[in-house]
């Protein structure tokens, strides 16, 4: 074959008897043909798998680096917010037993006020009543505002993993779609 990647060399032969005039102008024909062929050398290229494998990792390592950098933020803050639920619940629980120790110690100071004075027991009692549903009130609004927290955090959160598998599967989508142009490079 005539061209590739090599030097050709085409020798022609012609004969000098009349009787071969018609093989040698033949000849002589199909070396002009010959000498107006085209050549395109091109270089033999192979492909280095292992260096294109490592690239595409490089590209998904960079790629993954930002999700992991913000999953990080993201569990930091929610560990401080866990810290200020957990010191709510914790001054919750001292004010519920702030408030038996109170309603213990109003028990027994009307006992003592109803052997001492009736009218000032009674009186006493009605104030010691009156700061338990304060302190109960409190409390309880302690409590739904430390439930409402803990929903907000937990509606954050989802949607801040949502987001990140939206990312995930993103960069799956265009790791696929590169080894799909990979193979059809190949082909």
């Amino acid at each position: 074959a005539i061209g590739g990647n090599a030097k050709t060399t085409l020798v022609v032969c012609v004969a000098p008897s009349m009787t071969d005039v018609h093989e040698s102008q033949n000849s002589l024909e199909f070396g002009q043909q010959a000498m107006n062929v085209a050549v395109r050398a091109r270089v033999n290229a192979t492909v280095d798998y292992g260096g294109l494998a490592a690239g595409l990792q490089t590209q998904l390592d960079a790629k993954r680096a930002p999700l992991n950098a913000m999953e990080l933020r993201v569990l930091r803050r929610l560990a401080a917010e866990h810290e200020v639920v957990m010191a709510l619940e914790t001054q919750a629980k001292e004010f519920l037993i702030a408030g038996k120790e109170a309603r213990a110690e109003a028990s027994r100071g009307q006992r003592q006020l109803k052997e001492d004075l009736a009218a000032e027991g009674r009186a006493q009692a009605e104030a010691e009543a009156k700061r338990d549903e304060a302190l109960r009130a409190e409390l309880e609004a302690m409590a739904a505002e430390r439930q409402r927290r803990l929903r907000e955090l937990e509606a954050e959160k989802e949607r801040e993993a949502e987001e990140a598998r939206a990312k995930r599967v993103k960069a799956r989508e265009e790791r696929l779609e590169m080894q799909r142009r990979l193979r059809a490079e190949e082909a």
